[in-house]
């Protein structure tokens, strides 16, 4: 919480007495986004601009987030941009933009008529590599000046596979001084004195595929904290622009950081509560950034309980129009943790700056936005689990999701917020406050609107949105809050705790991956509301409130990850309850399977149809929660099976496939182990005909077309139920069933299934898959599975054509 920065700025804006002008509208890019700046003749206050964008390439025009009028002439002119502070009236973006992609833009100033067009093309993945230079490994610092490629021709320094381990005291591992279109790649870097990269007056530097750890040095003697800012990677004030950070490793520095429990230096004043402001080291500092374009991606930042971080990301100057990460500016796909205040400290301007897709755990503040002066600022689909700080740290045991409020003075609260799709998770009652709230604070909060966010807050936080009195021009809705919000707003929104999916909530450290998806019973399911190019793709009726969509893959973090933008428009969903019997699982008389593979932890977590070599169609690579393979009882699953969709243009043609799990119960159920099967129903015919596999049961095939246009439901275990082939099924207890016997998943049980399969198979330990001939499904290869299945089921082929 730097309500009071330690360091001192001075300004570096010339202080305009003029109104808004008219001026045309330019765009500035990242990856995935698009800035747009526009300052229309008759813009005004309650005026919005109208977005719309597309693909060049495409006829098809989307909606983007209307943009609001919001001059703030004070900020003056920038004398290093030579732009506006605020650079224009009406300030927005399109977001979840496909890279190296040109954009038709088209802005529409509303009650006017007035209209412009212009285009924005996003940056490439691919940065052309002109000199290579390979220094191997060293013992003392790497310094640059002037080192300059070109936007064509960047300069690689190539430390793949190498070392700089200072020996000798220096104070950095690499210095850039001057340096432009540089990439540095690959080195682990320890022991530095200061800071491991320090950057000056450079810009359009790309750091990548690092590890960094053990820098900094000891500020008092003794305490055992370390000097405040002395980063991972670190640059002063305006001495970084237009950088890419992605995929490094930054973690464990040499020295600790006091909490809010601790004095930093211990003859300081302890009646004073701003002399146990956290100091000590940070993650990647950039300071009073006035140009920005910067993007920090695919990164994992962590440390120990000995070796934490002041602020994760962050620097100076937060009460001004420059501060962290300036303007244009990216976070996304980071997982970050162990900090004493601010996860992402993104705070001064926030001009147009994007924060989405991280996950954020062990800090005392999630993200810190005190204050956002220009704006706007867009936090959206982050995820935060444990919030901690010492017990009887002075602003309490932990923070909020956002800090809001202001530093150094409420004047400096004139931008623009949107908060979309977060999710706050409680573990055990360990997660953070809400929005301007933790435990007995009410911060100011002022022009922020959110939609779509869970805002579980810990039992002993007093709101989950602050109640300020002096709180101005918010807009919240459609909000899942389990503590009280201020009076009048969330029309929308619904009081209560969510649930999640079998296995839900869960992050996993070592992979970085997590899975935060709402049940389909829970609160916050298809309640949520379609947001223009920030949630406009959705599985269900509506989106759902939270980060996670039900439906979608498992969330990725840190330097494996990639942002696939989501489907640009909600892509409307067929849903299809199905019901079958194995033959080879079902116990005579009972009416039920049984799950022995699942009872011996066989079954994979990843589906098996993709390496069997069935054919997939939109599908492949279904992942299971090893928690859902933990549920006993009647929806205990059986094993994996493969739903099949044929029809369209060409009879009989594969043109979708899920792989499924199916219970002991016969029901057929997504990998969330509860939910239908569901398909995107754009890439459907009219009507299908349904399929399902099993890998050593012969498939079947409904006989008729089932109609795409409203949710279905196919019992194959009815023998009511019309399938393809003559005596495709086996009739066992009044049900049918699919037939066993199939070894090799050919379609047909025969010879071959025995002699190439069983024999080989029989008695020796199994391997889920390549011991095919298991065809009663109790783990092991015997007598049984030829004598019972294979002897009454030889000569029978399944029928699907």
């Amino acid at each position: 919480m730097k309500t009071t920065p330690k360091i001192i700025v001075s300004f570096l804006f010339l202080i305009s007495t003029g109104n808004s002008f008219a001026q045309e509208a330019f765009t500035v890019s990242t990856f995935h986004n698009i800035s747009i700046y526009w300052s229309p003749d008759n813009g005004a206050e309650g005026v919005a601009v109208g977005v719309e964008f597309k693909p060049t390439d495409s006829e098809v025009w989307r909606d983007g987030l209307d943009m609001r009028y919001n001059p703030i002439p004070q900020s003056g002119i920038n004398p290093v941009t030579g732009l506006r502070g605020d650079k224009a009236d009406y300030r927005g973006c399109i977001v979840n933009l496909q890279p190296n992609t040109v954009y038709d833009i088209r802005l529409t100033l509303e009650s006017t008529g007035e209209v412009t067009n212009l285009q924005g093309a996003t940056w490439s993945e691919e940065f052309p590599i002109g000199q290579v230079i390979e220094p191997g490994s060293m013992t003392t610092r790497l310094s640059y000046g002037n080192l300059t490629g070109t936007p064509e021709a960047y300069v690689l320094i190539d430390g793949t596979n190498e070392t700089i381990h200072i020996d000798d005291g220096s104070v950095q591992c690499i210095r850039l001084i001057d340096c432009a279109y540089v990439i540095i790649r690959g080195y682990t870097m320890t022991n530095a004195a200061e800071s491991a990269i320090r950057l000056f007056g450079s810009h359009h530097i790309v750091i990548e595929n690092c590890d960094i750890s053990d820098w900094g040095e000891e500020d008092i003697p003794g305490t055992g904290f370390g000097v405040g800012y002395q980063a991972g990677i670190y640059a002063g004030a305006n001495h970084a622009y237009s950088c890419v950070f992605q995929r490094n490793k930054i973690h464990h520095p040499k020295w600790d950081t006091n909490s809010w429990a601790e004095l930093h230096d211990p003859n300081s004043d302890p009646e004073n509560h701003s002399n146990y402001h956290p100091d000590g080291p940070q993650g990647i500092a950039l300071g009073e950034c006035n140009i920005g374009n910067n993007v920090i991606r695919y990164n994992e930042m962590w440390s120990d309980e000995e070796h934490y971080f002041n602020d994760i990301l962050g620097l100076w100057a937060n009460g001004s129009y420059a501060g962290f990460p300036g303007p244009d500016s990216d976070i996304y796909n980071n997982y970050l943790a162990n900090c004493f205040d601010d996860g992402i400290e993104t705070e001064g301007c926030n001009t147009n700056v994007r924060i989405w897709n991280n996950y954020i755990e062990e800090v005392f503040i999630g993200i810190g936005n005190a204050a956002s002066s220009i704006g706007p600022l867009y936090v959206w689909r982050n995820v935060s689990g444990r919030a901690y700080s010492h017990q009887g740290s002075v602003y309490g045991d932990y923070g909020g999701f956002l800090k809001m409020g202001f530093a150094n003075s409420i004047d400096w609260m004139t931008g623009h917020m949107y908060v979309f799709n977060n999710t706050i998770l409680q573990p055990n009652d360990h997660g953070c406050g809400g929005l301007g709230t933790s435990y007995g604070s009410n911060r100011y909060i002022k022009h922020c609107t959110t939609l779509n966010n869970i805002l579980q807050v810990r039992s002993s936080t007093n709101n989950s949105i602050s109640t300020e009195a002096d709180n101005v021009d918010n807009s919240y809705d459609y909000d899942l809050t389990n503590h009280p919000i201020p009076i009048g707003q969330e029309g929308n929104g619904i009081t209560g705790e969510p649930t999640y999916s079998i296995g839900a909530p869960t992050f996993d450290f070592a992979s970085k991956m997590g899975d935060f998806q709402l049940s389909t019973a829970s609160l916050g399911y298809d309640d949520g509301v379609v947001i223009p190019n920030f949630c406009d793709s959705y599985m269900g009726e509506a989106p759902d409130m939270g980060a996670h969509e039900n439906g979608w893959d498992a969330f990725e973090y840190g330097t494996l990850s990639t942002f696939n933008p989501p489907n640009s428009i909600n892509s409307p969903t067929w849903s299809l309850t199905l019901k079958a019997q194995l033959q080879g699982a079902s116990i005579p008389g009972v009416g039920l399977m049984h799950d022995a593979l699942r009872q011996s932890n066989v079954i994979p977590t990843e589906e098996p149809y993709t390496a069997l070599g069935y054919t997939q169609v939109s599908g492949g690579g279904e992942i299971v929660s090893p928690a859902v393979l933990d549920v006993n009882g009647s929806d205990a699953i059986v094993d994996w099976v493969l739903v099949e969709l044929r029809g369209g243009v060409i009879p009989n043609a594969i043109v979708a496939t899920q792989a499924a799990l199916i219970q002991r119960d016969g029901d057929v159920v997504s990998i969330d182990g509860v939910s239908p099967v569901v398909f995107d129903a754009g890439i459907l015919p009219d009507a299908v005909y349904i399929v399902l596999h099993h890998r050593n049961h012969l498939g079947v095939r409904t006989l008729n077309f089932i109609n795409t246009s409203l949710p279905a439901m196919v019992d194959f275990s009815n023998p009511a139920t019309e399938v393809l082939g003559n005596n495709p099924m086996i009739l066992m207890d009044g049900k049918n069933m699919l037939v066993s016997g199939d070894a090799n998943n050919d379609g047909a049980v025969n010879t071959s299934d025995i002699n190439s399969n069983w024999r080989m198979q029989n008695t020796i330990p199994f391997v889920y898959l390549s011991t095919g001939a298991d065809f009663n499904l109790d783990g092991t290869v015997n007598a049984v599975d030829r004598n019972l299945f294979w002897r009454m089921n030889n000569g029978k082929i399944e029928e699907l054509e």
